[in-house]
């Protein structure tokens, strides 16, 4: 199956924001680097803006490097791409995700704050990356819990 322009046979997912700049992406890279052999993972938004270097920041403390990402437009997948799982990370994305991904058997609302919309000094706003990127980790490890229950049923 065609997929970003790929053949592959794994399942597609899609982290589904607004501007692909913080939470679609740090989710990406998460569950690339979790599940990356079971999945192919890759984020899209409504209005791509540049990735927010807190999120770079954050999730270079974990490990995780998002430099080589790019901010993509959810158009640039749509009718061109299929996916098993469209993930929204916030509600704005998700009111579109039915009409955008009719064919999707899996669309999940996760609903997460914005980091970058809090405002204050950089302590209080990479506190806030951290625990965006905190809750994505445990969402994508629940998650993935919950997909391999599902298979391991007769």
């Amino acid at each position: 199956m065609t997929r970003y322009g790929f053949m592959d046979d794994k399942e597609a997912v899609l982290f589904f924001g607004t501007a692909n700049a913080s939470r679609s992406q740090m989710a990406e890279g998460l569950l690339r680097t979790s599940a990356g052999d079971r999945f192919l993972v890759l984020s899209a938004g409504l209005n791509p803006q540049p990735i927010d270097p807190m999120a770079l920041r954050v999730m270079d403390e974990v490990g995780i490097d998002l430099r080589g990402h790019r901010p993509k437009s959810v158009y640039h997948f749509y009718r061109r791409d299929r996916f098993d799982y469209v993930i929204s990370v916030c509600a704005r994305s998700h009111l579109r995700c039915a009409e955008l991904f009719a064919d999707v058997k899996h669309r999940e609302l996760w609903p997460i704050d914005d980091p970058a919309a809090v405002e204050g000094g950089e302590l209080k706003r990479l506190d806030a990356f951290r625990r965006t990127r905190d809750r994505l980790d445990s969402r994508i490890r629940k998650w993935l819990d919950k997909i391999v229950a599902q298979r391991s049923r007769p």
